[in-house]
């Protein structure tokens, strides 16, 4: 799996584990029994500390002792980080929002010495994923393919509950092409950074989602309101959904074909408007890698926690248990 520092987890002390997602704007830390991980026992949310390492790691450090107290010591903590993630549990860099860390910064050892635990680290997108897998709408499923349509795409793929392959080299696959990039300039006013004109993440991230709504219905209509009015009949919105689902299809299609996922969760802002259109979605999906293999699509059934589940979950591997 993703980046981890030397040392496995002790289990005779404790059955918990710790997950940790850090994002640019919060940082969550959480624990959860790896028996029943889809149950975070205690929880807190705080700032991101984006300039001093020493606070940074203090405040994650502070913020395990008091679950701790509250709930019992975790064996091990897992990291959810926007970033690429290398085995040897160093990063890509997060410096446009965490200015420190900068390339090959070594989070899983700065943590592991923080917190005087094993650590393992692994891209956020990935750990949706693997959350999805293990305790969500995918459990279940072999193949786990996640797309969280937020402010940009992040792609998950996990095969029997791990994530496939030992780095995140997936997860920046919703920059695939789904348009010519010309037909709808207010999308591409601002160019995607991945070069590729009319990409996914240009069209069907929730921040392109809400460019195309202001265009079409106003300024002072964001993408919740969009669905709700084409939910009372507002042909205007009808169409806005209408085009958003056949480029989300285009993409859908497309990862069918590169990687055959047996479900597709689909997570972030964006899904949440998507529950009366599932049926729909599912009857697009006409790729098929073989004879009798169909794709099912759900959508999410974790919310603010996923980061946490899946990041702890990185230490719940078959071999892990069996040592519990």
């Amino acid at each position: 799996m993703g980046g981890q520092v030397s040392g496995t987890a002790s289990c005779g002390s404790s059955r918990l584990l710790c997950g940790i997602d850090v994002g640019g704007t919060r940082t969550k830390v959480g624990l959860i029994d790896p028996k029943d991980p889809s149950a975070v026992l205690a929880m807190e949310v705080f700032d991101t500390e984006r300039n001093s390492e020493e606070l940074f790691l203090g405040n994650i450090r502070k913020s395990v002792q008091r679950l701790t107290d509250k709930v019992g010591n975790p064996s091990a903590a897992g990291v959810s980080i926007g970033s690429y993630a290398f085995r040897d549990g160093s990063i890509d860099g997060f410096s446009s929002m965490i200015r420190f860390m900068t390339h090959g910064y070594p989070l899983a050892t700065k943590l592991s010495d923080a917190l005087c635990k094993p650590v393992r680290i692994d891209n956020d997108a990935r750990l949706i994923c693997l959350a999805e897998a293990v305790a969500g709408s995918g459990r279940g499923f072999s193949r786990v393919l996640t797309i969280t349509l937020g402010t940009g795409i992040g792609i998950g793929i996990c095969q029997d509950s791990k994530p496939l392959g030992s780095e995140p080299f997936f997860h920046l696959a919703g920059h695939l092409k789904v348009r010519e990039g010309t037909e709808f300039p207010w999308l591409d006013e601002t160019p995607c950074y991945c070069g590729i004109s009319g990409c996914a993440e240009s069209t069907c991230s929730g921040t392109a989602l809400a460019l195309h709504v202001r265009h079409e219905l106003g300024k002072g209509t964001d993408v919740k309101r969009m669905f709700e009015m084409a939910s009372q009949g507002d042909l205007k919105a009808k169409a806005v959904v209408d085009w958003y689902i056949t480029y989300l299809l285009r993409a859908l299609n497309q990862y069918v074909y590169a990687y055959c996922p047996d479900v597709i969760v689909l997570g972030g802002g964006v899904a949440h408007g998507l529950s009366p259109y599932l049926n729909r979605i599912r009857a697009g999906i006409t790729s098929w890698v073989f004879e009798g293999q169909r794709t099912e699509v759900r959508l999410t059934s974790l919310e603010e926690e996923a980061g946490v589940i899946g990041a702890a979950s990185l230490f719940c591997s078959d071999d892990w248990r069996a040592n519990a």
